[in-house]
């Protein structure tokens, strides 16, 4: 499409002006339609471009600028505008907004895809990005101030050397609780302010919940529960990682271990493990020094791990998940199909679960290519011997289409948010019925070791 008619020649988004102009349009709604949520702009900077154009040729540079539109395209929901208003510059605009930490998690998941291995001609490139949010509030209603506000918080990421930053705002608490996390982060254990929560994975055939994913909570006694969106990355980012995540696995394996011995139905259960704890030589001992201490048999733990946590070292880490998974641990493959390479790890890595991303999901009730290709991948899965579980079930209709197309196992809002031990053992663990607690909920990225 020509760039006067709104849209970039290179990668068919819009440009710069009709970017501006919806913009506009959506905060002017925004602003006088009563009950309208929040919107937010994000502004994408991809880092490391001009470095692979100048080795690689006008060519690497086009390819390189049009497979991060295409993963840009993967990461936004249904509806959200994006636009290519730069040489190395995208932008999103995030409408509806219901809470500053849905903003962040795209941010997020956009950071993540973007640090995947792009192929071109055979060469196997990396390309990074930063992320800047800003979101439209009482005290910053003007379209181009929340353009440019999103454009200096991506100086603030790049300068910080972080994945994503927000602007200056009512709404850019990040900065208060990255300060907390950094400065206490060990005394927010020993005070326990972290918990887990546990959402029910359902058994297609029977609606029976047969495991719960763990995830981490932060309820901070200042500033309230604290968003994984804003600590998560922060605790990845630095050797907390190992510390925070063996206190999980073993807080998971302790409460599943606890609704055994008060006789509840068994179920497993799943955390999520980073690439960082991978890399780790004394990760496999620290499992199962966790599993004999608490007494949970190794087949009711589960490990999910991401494309983008295996993607430095496949092999070695291979390695690790063999010696896991030798002793009974299964090991599953978390949002699966958002990267380039997923093929390649169901044939590499000792697996029992693939978990079919969300954005397969969204439109699957709609769209027939993604039923398609959800169709191929159960296919694909169950050729290999793997259960496959669809994550972001939140309707009825995706549940319709998702038992169709063969998959085992469901996991969203359809059937439950995360919840404290004590509700999910009431709601899921007396006779293990899904369906009467199904409700609707917020959509949201889960991230390593919280959601």
């Amino acid at each position: 499409m020509a760039q006067e008619q709104g849209y970039d020649r290179e990668t068919g988004l819009l440009n710069a002006t009709a970017f501006q102009e919806r913009v506009d349009a959506h905060a002017l709604a925004c602003a006088t339609e009563r009950g309208h949520s929040l919107l937010a702009v994000l502004s994408i900077e991809l880092q490391r471009l001009d470095e692979m154009a100048h080795s690689g040729g006008e060519a690497m540079r086009l390819g390189i600028v049009r497979s991060a539109a295409e993963r840009l395209n993967g990461c936004v929901r249904t509806g959200d505008i994006i636009a290519r208003t730069g040489r190395n510059r995208f932008r999103v605009l995030v409408d509806p907004l219901h809470s500053p930490e849905i903003a962040a998690s795209i941010a997020h998941k956009i950071c993540q895809t973007l640090q995947l291995p792009i192929i071109r001609d055979g060469t196997r490139v990396r390309v990074s990005g930063a992320v800047g949010i800003s979101i439209l509030s009482p005290g910053n209603t003007d379209p181009r101030r929340l353009i440019a506000g999103a454009d200096e918080a991506v100086k603030q990421a790049r300068a910080n050397g972080e994945a994503f930053s927000f602007a200056e705002s009512a709404h850019n608490t990040s900065s208060c609780h990255r300060v907390d996390l950094q400065e206490n982060p060990r005394e927010a254990l020993a005070r326990e302010e972290f918990t887990l929560h546990y959402q029910p994975r359902i058994d297609v055939a029977t609606q029976r919940t047969v495991s719960g994913e763990g995830l981490l909570r932060w309820q901070h006694p200042d500033h309230g529960r604290i968003s994984p969106s804003d600590f998560i990355p922060l605790i990845e980012s630095t050797g907390l990682i190992h510390d925070v995540g063996a206190w999980v696995l073993d807080r998971a394996c302790c409460q599943v271990a606890n609704w055994q011995a008060m006789g509840f139905r068994p179920v497993g259960v799943s955390v999520n493990v980073s690439g960082r704890q991978l890399d780790h030589p004394d990760f496999p001992d620290m499992v199962a020094h966790v599993l004999n201490r608490t007494g949970l048999a190794p087949e009711m733990l589960e490990l999910e791990i991401t494309e983008s946590a295996i993607i430095r070292r496949t092999e070695e880490v291979a390695d690790t998940l063999r010696r896991i998974r030798d002793t009974g641990v299964r090991i599953a493959l978390d949002d699966f199909g958002t990267g380039y390479s997923s093929l390649v790890y169901l044939r590499k890595l000792p697996l029992d679960t693939v978990k079919v991303d969300r954005a397969f999901i969204l439109d699957v009730a709609n769209d027939r290519g993604n039923i398609v290709l959800l169709r191929s991948i159960v296919e694909l899965t169950h050729a290999l011997g793997l259960r496959v579980v669809a994550e972001g079930v939140e309707t009825s209709e995706q549940f319709d289409v998702v038992r169709r197309q063969g998959c085992d196992e469901v996991q969203g809002f359809l059937f439950s948010r995360a919840l404290p031990p004590e509700e999910f053992a009431s709601q899921f663990l007396h006779n293990g019925a899904a369906s009467s607690h199904r409700h609707a909920g917020h959509t949201g990225r889960r991230m390593p070791l919280g959601s």
